[in-house]
């Protein structure tokens, strides 16, 4: 820490930039004609807006209408939860691609009838999965979201490589292996071989009722595991069991709106026809159990690593 008197305001602006050289993000307030141009420079100029020249003004890219600076401390925490929450519902929607890509695949390489139509795949994204996903952006702070050091704006980005592997490799490989299991469960349930599914083998067993119960079984349980995955993300490196449950009302409504949704299309006759639905038991929803535990049972390992400094984990959290 330094402290400067009676600078010019070219000696500001050479601090301002020594700083940005090093690697920092520099922000500058100010309220005079003389701090306009390290206001203009800075990652972030600060005016007053009280006492503030319309020089100073016109130079910043944020004006502090109370000339308050414990606004600035509560700026940068609302910020920080507005990325967090940004990423949050973004690893949210894409975890659930990667269960619908799962079928496609073994569909192709083993001839396993597919576990999951395109225009169910298109309900979920442009249905079940639209207030949910909303609903993590109106989630409140972390506790440890002040404490956190400042991102690194090359590598902390909204949509890192390890959100990605999260999505992707870790919370989508779960779920896909728990609607793979609901799949296969409604198959081997309704008096098809599990042998007799693998690499194809006598596909004709598998009447088109089958098929649908087995297709609706896939669908529920991404809608049902998605429901979990939600509450995994909820927070980035605190326990999800000391994060206050109802300060976020929306998830709640969330899920009811995507269970209801997805109930409503496997049930209502004719339009589960239409979408190659069949109106299987209640309990067909409780067979995504398995996977939408394990999501929470990794998050939650994860992030204990992360909280532990344990190096070989903590890098898979994003």
């Amino acid at each position: 820490n330094a402290e400067y008197m009676g600078m010019s305001p070219m000696h500001k602006v050479d601090i301002v930039q020594h700083c940005q050289a090093r690697g920092a993000i520099v922000a500058v307030t100010g309220d005079g004609v003389n701090d306009s141009p390290s206001l203009k420079i800075a990652n972030v100029g600060i005016a007053m807006g009280i006492a503030g020249s319309e020089v100073a003004k016109d130079a910043a890219d944020i004006i502090l209408l109370d000339d308050d600076f414990s606004s600035i401390v509560l700026g940068v925490r609302v910020g920080r939860v507005i990325f967090d929450n940004l990423s949050k519902a973004i690893v949210y929607i894409l975890v659930h691609l990667s269960a619908e890509t799962a079928p496609v695949l073994i569909n192709i390489l083993f001839g396993i009838p597919l576990g999951l139509q395109a225009a169910q795949m298109l309900f979920i994204d442009l249905g079940t999965e639209i207030v949910p996903g909303v609903a993590l952006g109106f989630e409140t702070a972390e506790k440890d979201v002040m404490s956190r050091p400042p991102r690194n704006p090359t590598r902390d980005r909204l949509i890192s490589l390890k959100a990605l592997a999260w999505a992707y490799g870790q919370g989508g490989i779960l779920q896909s292996l728990g609607c793979l299991f609901a799949f296969f469960f409604v198959l081997v349930h309704r008096g098809i071989p599990l042998h007799e599914i693998w690499r194809g083998a006598n596909n004709a067993k598998v009447t088109d009722e089958i098929l649908r119960a087995g297709q609706s079984a896939y669908f529920m349980g991404i809608v049902f595991q998605q429901c979990f995955t939600i509450l995994a993300l909820r927070t980035r490196s605190a326990t999800l069991f000391k994060h206050p449950p109802f300060s976020n009302r929306v998830i709640f409504y969330g899920w009811a709106y995507s269970v209801a949704l997805a109930s409503f299309v496997v049930y209502c006759p004719k339009l589960n026809k239409a979408l190659n639905f069949e109106a299987v038991p209640i309990w067909y929803w409780f067979l995504g159990l398995p996977g939408g535990l394990c999501i929470l049972l990794w998050a939650e390992i994860v992030k204990a690593a992360k909280r532990c400094a344990c190096v070989p984990l903590r890098s898979l959290q994003f």
